[in-house]
Parts: structure tokens; C-alpha cells; sequence
């Protein structure tokens, strides 16, 4: 992640406890200063750990596309690796351009509020849907 206000607390309560009450440990924990002129120390971290998830919590575009191009660089990238983001910037329509659509496969983010399309027709099978039980 990088030591931005959006970044850092995003990840605090997963730092302070949220992400073992998942069950999740947390093998890589790398705070850089943007912007990155270099991913390939953090993206080698990343892959010598050989974790089952990647939050990757940059809030600039030039940072994103370095980060996610280190990562299909270095085999972890289509999705082989699941990546969680934050924040629109990482699905910004210009991350398409600069990458390409093989490039971002396997990226989800988290956003408080991005409309997208299709969005009222899932919206309304989600309503629809009978509630699971328990």
C-alpha cells in the first residue's frame, strides 16, 4: 500500500485485528511513498510469500499500472493471483487503455459509491432472490 490517508485507513482494521478474525494471515506488509519509480522489490516480496490474496492499495494511476504490470510480469497477474483494490482509480477506464484487458483480468475493487452498467438489473435479481437461510 501506499502511505496515503485513503490507504492507510483503509488497511488499519485489517491490520488491527479484522483480517485474523477472517482467518486470514498477513504475509507482506509494504507501505511505499508514491510515486513508485519501481515495483519489482514489493512485487518480488509478494511473490516469494506466495499468498492466496493481494490487497493492493495504491491511489494513483501511474503506481496502479506499475504495480499490476510487475505482477503479470512476474506470473502473478490474470487472475492467477486475486487482487483487491480500493478506491475507482484502479478500474478507471484509462487503466484499460494503458494495459489492455489481459493485463487487469482478476483486479477487483472496492468502491462506496460507482455506477456501472447493468447495475439496476442486478440489483433487482439481488432484491428478487429468496433470503438464504440462517
Amino acid at each position: 500500500m501506499d502511505n496515503t490517508a485513503a490507504s492507510v485507513s483503509f488497511a488499519k482494521p485489517m491490520r488491527e485485528g479484522g483480517l485474523a478474525k477472517a482467518g486470514l494471515n498477513i504475509l507482506v506488509d509494504e507501505t511505499f511513498t508514491p510515486p513508485l519509480s519501481d515495483a519489482t522489490s514489493l512485487v518480488q516480496k509478494v511473490r516469494s510469500a506466495r499468498p492466496d490474496l493481494l490487497f493492493l492499495l495504491p491511489t494513483a494511476l501511474p503506481d496502479d499500472k506499475l504495480l499490476v504490470e510487475k505482477l503479470n510480469e512476474f506470473g502473478l497477474g490474470r487472475g492467477r493471483l486475486p487482487v483487491v483494490s480500493n478506491g475507482a482509480h484502479i478500474a478507471a477506464p484509462e487503466m484499460l487503455t494503458a494495459l489492455g484487458k489481459e493485463q487487469v483480468e482478476g483486479i477487483m475493487t472496492v468502491v462506496g459509491n460507482w455506477r456501472i452498467n447493468g447495475e439496476d438489473a442486478l440489483l433487482a435479481e439481488y432484491k428478487s432472490a429468496p433470503a438464504s437461510p440462517g
